[in-house]
């Protein structure tokens, strides 16, 4: 109970840091191009209490703790925002409720009253900041402590090319039972014993001098679908061939071995390239160039933000051909609140310095989709109008955003349900 309550502050404070800093990007884009921000809110309304105020801008702290907002000269205020108090009245003229629609449409300093070019580099900046958070975290992984594999050997095969060269595994402890689940997860029934070992087996920490990182992997289409980690994909892909392994002994010590692999006709039928039971995950980490490390950064921003996109592409599929699938590529909050707890207590700090970046990149993509209320949504609203020449009414915006809004609340629930029959045994 107690580290799913940790879990949770976690993940809230984690979000509400990055949708800080994603309205802080629309905050400053908005005051660099002249824009008047009448509100910047820490969190979502129903509003809490107003902070401070400088010139026509008010700072507020707000109920719920997920996130925050900007509220610009142009925009309605929000129902939920209730009744401005005198802090608010006393900021600047141009922060009364009351207003008409053809008193903002005269300010110069509204959002509305824009070049196309601006609006759009204001609903831009907020997804900016996250893409570049993402960026300067993934650097920052790849130049302090980039993870990489190290495949322990749990046991060695008898005749097998991991004995001829004489690598060793673990030593025997006891029999496991496991619980076999079907593709969808589901329990068959049948129950297997699988063997544990110590860690005293040999550990693989390079191939032919090539390190594999952790975090290529996480985001590799082909390592999620091949079910193997990328240094046992290398030896699977090498049939025949001679390698040279670094291996690292119980001792401490360290060796290179070479070893020719098994034929291809071997390997198909399933008696590994090497010969020898893997063990659980282990680490080791690396140190890259500022240069490498930044471009190592760039190379994983953009490949998370592929991958997000695969997966609302999926959604998009299995909604319109009536399959559902794709929802399981998703994970609402519960789901989060759980990947953060085997972030947390199973992996090194590390990861979850990179799962922030992970985020941060997902919150860029998606507040670009063009759907309401998303900053993307509200791009091709300024598109719209702009080819038009007719700017598209404060009701019809209205109800644009809140089915928008409406449909994101279902898409959640949807999600979360998933995320809660996925937690069942």
């Amino acid at each position: 109970m107690i580290d799913g309550v940790i879990n949770l502050l976690i993940l809230l404070g984690l979000l509400t840091i990055l949708v800080l800093l994603h309205e802080l990007g629309h905050f400053v884009a908005a005051r660099l191009a002249g824009v008047t921000v009448h509100e910047f809110g820490i969190g979502f309304p129903p509003r809490a209490r107003v902070l401070f105020r400088r010139g026509a801008t008010i700072y507020t702290l707000n109920w719920l703790p997920i996130g925050g907002f900007v509220r610009m000269a142009g925009e309605e205020r929000s129902p939920a925002d209730g009744t401005p108090d005198d802090d608010e009245e006393s900021a600047a003229p141009l922060l009364e409720p009351e207003r008409s629609d053809e008193v903002e449409s005269l300010d110069p300093h509204a959002f509305v009253n824009q070049s196309l070019a601006r609006r759009l580099t204001i609903l831009v900046a907020g997804a900016g900041v996250n893409f570049v958070l993402a960026w300067l975290i993934f650097t920052t992984v790849a130049f302090a402590a980039e993870p990489v594999w190290k495949v322990r050997l749990d046991s060695v095969v008898p005749d097998s090319p991991a004995e001829s060269v004489g690598l060793a595994g673990g030593e025997f402890i006891e029999y496991d039972l496991f619980t076999v689940r079907d593709a969808a997860g589901e329990p068959t029934g049948e129950v297997v014993p699988v063997a544990r070992y110590d860690d005293s087996g040999d550990l693989i920490v390079a191939i032919d001098g090539q390190t594999f990182p952790v975090f290529d992997d996480l985001t590799n289409v082909e390592a999620a679908a091949s079910g193997r980690i990328a240094p046992l994909r290398y030896l699977a892909d090498r049939p025949s061939e001679t390698v040279t392994l670094t291996i690292e002994r119980a001792d401490g010590s360290g060796e290179e071995v070479a070893v020719t692999l098994r034929s291809a006709e071997e390997i198909e039928a399933g008696l590994g390239a090497l010969g020898f039971i893997p063990g659980r995950a282990d680490f080791g980490q690396q140190s890259n160039g500022l240069v490498e490390s930044a471009v190592t950064g760039l190379e994983m921003t953009v490949a998370t933000s592929t991958l997000i996109l695969e997966a609302v592409g999926n959604i998009v599929v299995g909604l319109f051909s009536g399959s559902g699938e794709g929802f399981d590529e998703v994970a609402g909050p519960v789901g989060m609140v759980s990947v953060i707890g085997d972030v947390r207590t199973d992996l090194p700090p590390i990861f979850l310095f990179w799962f922030v970046g992970l985020i941060s990149a997902n919150l860029a993509v998606i507040n670009l989709l063009p759907i309401p209320p998303l900053d993307g949504s509200r791009m091709v609203m300024a598109v719209v109008q702009r080819v038009s020449g007719n700017r598209v009414s404060p009701a019809t915006e209205r109800l644009v955003y809140f089915t928008g809004w409406v449909a994101l609340m279902v898409f959640l629930v949807v999600v979360t349900i998933g995320d809660i029959q996925g937690l069942a045994p």
